[in-house]
């Protein structure tokens, strides 16, 4: 069942059209998040960007660190190529993505909503066994109404592909804490807002303990 999921975000942002993501900069739209990522690393730090955009990796890039951008689409690695070509990019399941690498930070702006939640806990704790012991990953989630997790499956309205869904799974904040903290995190930072299309979120600043 959750290879089917991990299928139907493979397609969804394959299909998606690209001037949707231009429309969309996410260093502006969440600036605060990402400068207090950003203020705790130090020059030259490596960072692993999950399924994220080129304005992302430029951000980063323009701050001197190196980048590596993982993600399931191709169609969204070749966007960062195109865009972003001093990107390092890799395509795979951040789920399984290799123990062997190591990161000073990994962001992960909006990604990990499409993580099935009976995976979140075990991807959560591969992002704790690639960060170096002074690492930060910096998350931002979709926030849910109510204690519980909830799945989402709607229709993509950002292609002229028919058939196209967009999975997204919503936390609520006791809940993250509690995944973040069996997956061997500590709480720097949780900040809650809402993205310009008005859906709220939290933004996730930790460390490993």
């Amino acid at each position: 069942m959750n290879e089917d999921i991990y299928k139907t975000v493979e397609d969804d942002y394959d299909g998606i059209n690209r001037a949707f993501h231009a429309s969309y900069d996410t260093t502006t739209e969440f600036k605060d998040e990402i400068t207090l990522f950003v203020e705790r690393l130090s020059n030259n730090s490596k960072i692993l960007s999950v399924g994220g955009v080129p304005v992302e990796c430029n951000y980063f890039l323009d701050k001197g660190f190196q980048v590596d951008n993982v993600d399931i689409s191709q169609a969204m690695l070749d966007e960062i190529s195109d865009k972003s070509p001093g990107t390092n990019i890799i395509k795979q399941n951040i789920k399984t993505f290799p123990s062997g690498k190591s990161y000073d930070g990994v962001w992960a702006c909006r990604s990990l909503i499409h993580i099935p939640p009976p995976d979140i806990e075990i991807t959560l704790k591969n992002l704790r066994s690639i960060l170096n012991p002074i690492g930060v990953v910096g998350a931002v989630f979709f926030k849910s109404s109510n204690k519980k997790i909830e799945e989402q499956v709607l229709p993509e309205v950002n292609s002229a592909i028919k058939g196209l869904k967009y999975y997204r799974v919503l936390y609520s904040r006791d809940k993250l804490n509690e995944l973040f903290k069996r997956a061997g995190f500590k709480y720097i930072r949780v900040k809650e807002s809402a993205d310009q299309d008005g859906d709220p979120t939290i933004f996730i600043l930790a460390e490993a303990v």
